[in-house]
């Protein structure tokens, strides 16, 4: 009777789009048409979003063109990731779709056509856009990308002496510590903080993924 489409990055056409008797619904994980295309939810915390949006789309065979028929947003905390974002979409999900099929049940769905002029496009991302740029992004903007990618993905990466070290956890410390992009430095037992384009973010959790009990030192320096 439906087709529920959840979690696929591919572009289904039209003999499969219609085969239901009451056609498809798409829902996206993220707000349309600002985010139309892969990964929308992680590109949000990378953004460093404080509300984050998901949607029911009525699927045609555009990039996340169709109709609109219901959406909704959440709150994600500076010190939560992509896993909670995760959790709090999926029971938010549970509850529209519900909405959803009761209305196409009782004929009184609302399709709302998405507004072109205010349409963007995001590439699927993959494990190579993971890679921090310390000389150009800030402490906030690595701390958004940490917690974007990190589990149950591979997480950020950079690296240092060749080596590629997988970044898992950060958050932004209250002392101020500044000094040349990509140094690695402890203060006073703490540490290791990374300084960023701005100032440091502290590192929390990291693996070298060559070597899972490598450590970080002060004076090293991740390649820039």
């Amino acid at each position: 009777n439906l087709i529920i489409i959840a979690g696929f990055a591919e572009i289904f056409k039209s003999p499969l789009l219609t085969a239901a008797k009451n056609g498809s619904l798409n829902l996206h994980s993220g707000p349309l048409p600002a985010y139309r295309g892969g990964s929308p939810m992680n590109w949000q915390i990378i953004h460093g979003k404080k509300e984050l949006g998901i949607s029911i789309i009525i699927p045609d065979e555009g990039i996340d063109t169709g109709a609109i028929v219901a959406n909704d947003n959440f709150t994600l905390k500076e010190t939560e990731t992509i896993q909670h974002a995760q959790a709090k979409a999926n029971k938010i999900f549970s509850k529209l779709i519900c909405k959803v099929v009761k209305q196409i049940e009782g004929g009184t769905l609302k399709a709302v056509p998405q507004d072109e002029k205010d349409a963007i496009y995001w590439h699927q991302r993959n494990d190579e856009d993971g890679c921090i740029d310390w000389r150009s992004m800030t402490a906030e903007n690595v701390h958004n990308l940490v917690r974007a990618i990190t589990h149950p993905y591979k997480g950020a990466f950079g690296f240092v002496e060749d080596q590629k070290v997988r970044i898992f956890k950060t958050s932004l410390p209250p002392q101020t510590i500044k000094g040349v992009p990509g140094r690695i430095c402890f203060l006073e037992g703490s540490g290791p903080f990374i300084i960023c384009a701005d100032k440091a973010v502290l590192i929390e959790e990291y693996c070298f993924e060559s070597d899972s009990s490598g450590k970080l030192h002060h004076g090293q320096r991740f390649k820039v």
